[in-house]
């Protein structure tokens, strides 16, 4: 098989103006997100998570096992072809750094249930194997894989209708920033990167996994708001990047890695669980569960929590931290 195509040059960066997906009706809406249940999201990202060598384990894994138990010959050898490619080519490759992983996400998303996608990002072996894997899965796991999508998030709902506009607005006052007019894409798939989700930016859209084991109750909504607001928060711009450079080039010492985005995972966090705490209902932060940034967690408390308070500025507390840390 020849290499994937790197065309980080042509117009798949550019969200679709004509095709399948303006066409295509969210699942369901909110005041900010537009949630969709999109077909070949969720046959790429099973394929993927079914490829890792050491998949995580999901709740759907005894009903996808007698699913696959149940397959006839010919289908099961269309499987294994399936899966045996993204071992090959894919399994490896992260969802949200590689530059191929992307190309594949942003032409997926271009097509509808009854379409074989044919992007000249794809390989043609990749083309084919979505058109005969995707009469297997439709047959097979879509049900099940579609109803779970519905049925998780219709139990989030009431709860993501009674907080979203608060938590939205505490993480934008946080960040020192503010929320576009334009309503965010969330595909629902079963399965999406290790951590439960990520996003595709400019514009955002984000894969919310609903079968991951990391994202239990309000777990899921902490990470729905975390990677909408990487919309707002970015790595190199914005007011958290720029306060962080000015106050490392005051220390003269250089961060923590990835400081913008441990800041992140604290400020959503913690916007909702303050927002969940005014409802009687406990909530530990993600980065806490999953033991992210675990040796600046008693650092970032202490001096982070101060800015929540609203007792010192942004830049004082970003000072504080990176001083300490």
């Amino acid at each position: 098989m020849k290499p994937f195509l790197l065309l980080c040059g042509c117009a798949v960066w550019l969200w679709p103006a004509v095709g399948a997906a303006a066409a295509e009706k969210p699942f369901a809406t909110t005041a900010q997100f537009e949630f969709y249940n999109h077909y070949w999201t969720n046959v790429h990202h099973f394929l993927y998570h079914q490829a890792q060598k050491e998949a995580e384990a999901s709740v759907l894994d005894s009903l996808e096992q007698a699913v696959i138990a149940k397959l006839n010959t010919e289908e099961r050898a269309i499987y294994k072809q399936a899966v045996d490619f993204y071992k090959k080519y894919l399994a490896t490759r992260s969802l949200l750094r590689d530059e191929v992983m992307r190309n594949i996400r942003t032409c997926l998303i271009q097509y509808r249930e009854n379409e074989v996608p044919s992007c000249e990002t794809l390989e043609q072996e990749h083309i084919e194997l979505f058109k005969t894997f995707g009469k297997v899965y439709k047959k097979h796991f879509w049900k099940l894989h579609e109803a779970h999508n519905a049925r998780q998030f219709n139990q989030h709902l009431p709860m993501l209708k009674q907080l979203e506009a608060e938590v939205l607005q505490r993480i934008a006052t946080l960040g020192n920033t503010s929320w576009g007019k334009d309503k965010i894409r969330v595909d629902l798939s079963a399965y999406a990167s290790r951590s439960g989700a990520y996003n595709l930016p400019d514009p955002t859209i984000i894969v919310l996994a609903t079968a991951n084991h990391r994202l239990p109750g309000t777990q899921w909504l902490e990470m729905l708001f975390h990677e909408a607001a990487h919309s707002i928060i970015k790595a190199e711009t914005g007011a958290l990047s720029l306060q962080i450079t000015r106050a490392s080039d005051t220390l003269g010492k250089q961060p923590p890695y990835d400081f913008w985005h441990i800041v992140l995972f604290y400020i959503a966090g913690k916007a909702t669980q303050e927002a969940l705490a005014k409802r009687g209902i406990e909530h530990t932060l993600y980065m806490e569960t999953q033991g992210i940034a675990r040796r600046y967690y008693s650092v970032l408390s202490e001096n982070m929590d101060v800015y929540l308070e609203g007792r010192i500025s942004l830049y004082e507390a970003l000072r504080r931290t990176i001083e300490r840390a």
